[in-house]
């Protein structure tokens, strides 16, 4: 029953068991009525800024050309301290959400990496040093002295996410805010879901390289498979290789050793150390921002017992130990 105001009833009377991601009020409802009780772990959804390293609208899919603004460091890190991820928790998901600083601190490998900081000073201070200044007093900053793009270049910026999720449209509004007071121009442009994930036949903007920034929500179903396509340098979306998932362009080769070594074994600690080096990468080289990770979770009737809410699996994973008290 997808309606949550059939679906909320049924759980009062005691018709129904387990309601999947149960909004706020529906489940302010059953708690008060003293039927069932929400419960929620940290899930593997995380939103995520992802940005294209490489030059787009080129005609090349490649990664040989940097973006000609997003391919500084400088300015990735510094638009990483501009957003205050605090205020979108808090704001936007009135505090439902949880903190995270690497796409790979969810569940068992847990990675932990150099926080990331909110300070807009600071990412200021970062762009004025990479040649980025608002000398026009316009309010968006242009290059000065920045070789890869001519002198009073504009710093602006295309964010594409997917239509039809208003949680990610009020974030992305966030971001561009948040960006705004940096003195970088951010234009939203969400597309169908199917266009940005679409194949590399179907020309997807992400895949072909041909965007600057991305922001949506995203999770790791198969770590280690869905790992090795997201990252590894051999992974760059190609005519020869549709298929990959290195949509960032990120090429570093002791992530690919790294990736390898880990799903070479079967022992969880192996596998943790590799992937958490690939954490503590990720963390140097800024090709994503993890803004917040999403509760994966749902309203269980008091009379159900034996259940455990995973980070990786849906509410029926362990369904084989539940049981109900009469």
């Amino acid at each position: 029953m997808p309606d949550e105001s059939v679906r909320t009833p049924q759980m009062i009377e005691g018709d129904a068991h387990v309601m999947l991601w149960a909004g706020d009020d529906a489940e302010e409802q059953i708690e008060e009525a003293g039927t069932g009780t929400g419960r929620i772990a940290p899930g593997i959804w995380v939103v995520e800024l992802r940005f294209n390293l490489s030059r787009p609208y080129d005609g090349d899919p490649g990664a040989a050309d940097p973006h000609p603004i997003l391919g500084d460091r400088r300015v990735r890190e510094a638009m990483t301290m501009a957003i205050d991820r605090q205020r979108i928790n808090q704001e936007i998901l009135e505090g439902r959400v949880f903190d995270i600083d690497s796409p790979l601190a969810v569940g068992w490998m847990n990675c932990e990496v150099e926080p990331f900081s909110h300070d807009l000073e600071a990412a200021k201070a970062m762009l004025d040093e990479a040649g980025w200044r608002d000398e026009d007093g316009d309010g968006i900053r242009e290059a000065h002295g920045v070789p890869t793009v001519p002198d009073g270049t504009k710093m602006t910026l295309t964010m594409n996410g997917y239509t039809g999720f208003s949680t990610l449209e009020l974030i992305e509004l966030a971001v561009q805010e948040d960006l705004k007071n940096l003195g970088v121009e951010v234009k939203i442009e969400n597309q169908d879901f199917a266009v940005i994930f679409g194949t590399y036949e179907d020309k997807s903007p992400r895949l072909m390289g041909d965007y600057d920034l991305l922001l949506y929500d995203a999770g790791l179903f198969e770590p280690g498979a869905d790992i090795a396509k997201r990252y590894a340098p051999d992974q760059v979306p190609s005519e020869a290789n549709p298929g990959g998932d290195n949509f960032h362009r990120w090429i570093r080769e002791d992530v690919g050793k790294w990736i390898k070594a880990a799903n070479a074994s079967p022992d969880p600690a192996v596998r943790r150390e590799n992937f958490c080096n690939v954490a503590t990468a990720l963390r140097e080289d800024i090709p994503t921002f993890p803004i917040l990770q999403f509760s994966e979770g749902s309203v269980y009737a008091n009379t159900l017992h034996g259940f455990t809410v995973s980070t990786w699996e849906w509410s029926t994973w362990d369904i084989e130990n539940w049981w109900m008290k009469q």
